[in-house]
């Protein structure tokens, strides 16, 4: 599960303090960009190696912790 996210470091923070950075954003019409403070999403690759987590990051700001 996702604790908080970092667009400063351009990395999320899972519950349990690993830590996986994103490989890719995207724009609200889908588009892959590279300005990360205009994405509306993300995907980084989680850090077992078994998938990709996949974050909305309209839903989060720096101070937010779920």
């Amino acid at each position: 599960m996702i604790a908080a996210i970092s667009r400063k470091m351009r990395c999320l923070v899972l519950t349990d303090g690993r830590i996986a950075e994103f490989t890719e954003y995207y724009d609200a019409e889908g588009n892959e960009i590279e300005d990360i403070e205009r994405a509306v999403s993300a995907v980084a690759e989680h850090p077992d190696g078994t998938g990709w987590l996949a974050i909305n990051l309209e839903d989060w700001d720096e101070q937010t912790i779920h």
